[in-house]
């Protein structure tokens, strides 16, 4: 993850994909403060966060059992114009039953606005 660091840090012109790749590559090494730091970097950058930043930090947050930054986190994306999707949906459901907040999950659950297809259990 050095390298990888030394290589972002040496680009003239980052983009999200960047930020995405060395957040990744820094999640998946448990490192989540290092994911926040640079998820915060980038809150003060002209890009701004995009929805797989987000989605990466309540990643983390779901990993570090961390279920106020991750509601704060899902909050904060209409801040920045993104809408949730499901997978940030999931995650945050996730995130809530994985650490005995149930009514949280399911309330999160029923207020979802997407709709259930007929005669299947899949989301649209």
């Amino acid at each position: 993850m050095a390298d990888a660091h030394k290589v972002f840090d040496e680009m003239l012109c980052s983009i999200a994909m960047s930020w995405n790749a060395l957040m990744t590559g820094h999640a998946r090494c448990g490192a989540c403060e290092e994911v926040f730091h640079l998820f915060h970097e980038v809150t003060n950058q002209s890009i701004g966060p995009d929805c797989v930043m987000f989605l990466k930090v309540l990643s983390v947050c779901r990993h570090g059992g961390l279920v106020s930054i991750g509601e704060r986190c899902f909050k904060a994306m209409k801040k920045y114009g993104l809408s949730p999707t499901l997978e940030h949906y999931n995650c945050v459901i996730g995130l809530f039953t994985c650490f005995g907040q149930l009514d949280e999950a399911i309330a999160m659950l029923e207020a979802m606005p997407f709709q259930q297809k007929k005669g299947g259990g899949h989301f649209i």
